[in-house]
């Protein structure tokens, strides 16, 4: 069984995660600040992750991840998720487009 993780947060680290709670511009990174402040309030990891409805392996990836980049680290990096399939710069694709 893998011991119990907790991340203390600093009062200046503290101050900082309940801002990025409250006027945070996504919703991950709200998310991932509110598990890092129920985690320096004493919650568990599995308690974290079911009240948030993640998986522990998440949870930890963004203790993992703010411990080695900060706040920096709780954002989506660029490139991540489903790329577009149309290219909006095909001059073939706009002129079809166009005559319908």
């Amino acid at each position: 069984m893998k011991p119990y993780r907790y991340i203390n947060l600093t009062e200046s680290e503290a101050l900082a995660i309940l801002n990025g709670m409250k006027n945070g511009a996504t919703h991950h990174f709200r998310e991932c600040c509110r598990a890092l402040s129920l985690s320096n309030k004493g919650q568990k990891v599995p308690q974290i992750a079911f009240l948030l409805e993640k998986r522990c392996e998440t949870i930890r990836r963004w203790f993992d991840n703010w411990e080695s980049q900060g706040l920096a680290g709780l954002h989506i990096q660029p490139g991540r998720g489903l790329k577009p399939t149309l290219n909006i710069k095909d001059e073939d694709l706009k002129a079809a487009v166009k005559k319908k």
